[in-house]
């Protein structure tokens, strides 16, 4: 503690990222929506492994953290997500089944996939005529 009284972040020992002793045991995302919630979850918090049964909080997750989700699930399902969903469903899971059953989350996340390809489709396209006009201009016929 500090002379405030306040928690004393740089006496604490450094963090390795690894799942602590005291969360439930491991249990891996069972479909895709969990997958893509787990790999945000993961990136976002800087640790190993997120599983099903996981806790946002409890894996060390704060409000500021959770916007930085809410902005990542968003992307990923089309815009589908409230940031108080992200309150209220704080577990992989839970957050999943939610997602899922009201907003149709694996249709949300194929629509998004496939806008994702389309994009990517257009940009090669865009790139093609781009080079096409650069040879005419310098080339004329």
């Amino acid at each position: 503690m500090t002379p405030n009284g306040k928690l004393d972040k740089g006496a604490l020992p450094p963090s390795d990222g690894a799942r602590s002793a005291s969360t439930q045991s491991y249990v891996p995302p069972r479909n895709e929506v969990e997958h893509v919630i787990a790999d945000i979850w993961r990136a976002v918090l800087g640790v190993d492994e997120v599983g099903a049964h996981d806790n946002f909080f409890d894996l060390g997750g704060h409000s500021l953290l959770l916007s930085q989700v809410h902005h990542k699930l968003f992307e990923a399902f089309g815009g589908e997500v409230q940031i108080l969903e992200l309150f209220q469903y704080p577990t992989v899971s839970a957050l999943a089944e939610h997602l899922s059953r009201r907003h149709g989350a694996e249709s949300a996340l194929a629509l998004s996939e496939q806008r994702g390809a389309t994009r990517k489709k257009s940009s090669s396209r865009q790139r093609l005529r781009r080079g096409r006009l650069a040879a005419e201009t310098r080339d004329p016929v």
